[in-house]
């Protein structure tokens, strides 16, 4: 090593990297910082969880829908209005995401339950079921893949369609009889003139 070496070395006050090994180290590092900054989608579970909620209060600002000009609101409240004073749960019971196929990690169906408190008997109970779709960003936008909701009247009561609402009727419980200590009927239900 001559002399000129030896002093540029020991100026030096870190080591040195030969170029190719230090382009080496920069590829995984950009990579892993890539790879960082790419958001992941939400959970389908989150998206349907959100639904439940925006059911439950009616307010729809964090859904998304696969329907353009939609308002899931104004139908929600004219079909539940006659329910309205009504309290009741809407909850997500379960997720399926779709495991095989063209559609993998793309589709889902939500199933929700809904818990209504009609009477002090016994709740009016049902389950329904919602389509989910991962949608990509729309071309120029930034940021991840969003769970939409496949929006049907039905996701509200099962076998809804379009145009239906709901209805509270009340019905007279048939009067019972009376019976004596034998069992015979004393006091029976039978016409007046």
């Amino acid at each position: 090593m001559s002399l000129e070496q030896q002093r540029r070395s020991t100026r030096s006050t870190g080591a040195r990297v030969p170029v190719r090994f230090g382009a080496l180290l920069l590829v995984p590092t950009l990579a892993l910082v890539l790879t960082a900054c790419t958001e992941d989608p939400p959970s389908a579970e989150d998206a349907a969880e959100a639904l439940a909620t925006a059911i439950s209060e009616g307010d729809f600002e964090g859904v998304t829908f696969t329907q353009a000009n939609i308002d899931v609101a104004a139908h929600r409240d004219a079909v539940l209005e006659p329910l309205a004073e009504v309290e009741h749960t809407v909850t997500l019971a379960d997720v399926e995401v779709v495991a095989e196929g063209e559609d993998k990690g793309k589709a889902a169906t939500a199933t929700l339950a809904y818990s209504w408190e009609v009477t002090d008997a016994a709740p009016w109970t049902y389950e329904t079921t919602v389509d989910l779709a991962l949608q990509e960003p729309a071309k120029g936008e930034d940021g991840p893949a969003r769970w939409a909701v496949a929006w049907e009247p039905d996701v509200l009561v099962p076998g809804l369609a379009d145009g239906d609402r709901l209805a509270v009727t009340r019905v007279r419980a048939e009067r019972g009889q009376i019976l004596g200590g034998d069992g015979a009927p004393v006091v029976e239900p039978r016409p007046v003139h």
